[in-house]
């Protein structure tokens, strides 16, 4: 989402920042539920295969917590 905005347009004036504030909560929670049937399904931090051991879901999970803070 990030890298689709156009951040010339900071009053959201535009087509594509108007699409993307009525997709985004579209988007956010197919992340947070990804997120929470790997945890679910793994473990979150007990055991050898649990989630927050791997580090590609350590960032993950990194960047979907900075998700919530700010879609807040």
């Amino acid at each position: 989402m990030m890298g689709m905005k156009d951040y010339l347009d900071p009053d959201n004036l535009t087509e594509r920042n108007k699409n993307l504030l009525i997709v985004e909560p579209y988007i956010n929670a197919i992340i947070y539920a990804e997120c929470i049937f790997k945890i679910l399904a793994m473990g979150f931090v007990f055991g050898s295969n649990s989630y927050l051991r791997d580090s590609w879901n350590a960032l993950d999970f990194v960047v979907v917590m900075s998700s919530v803070v700010t879609a807040v």
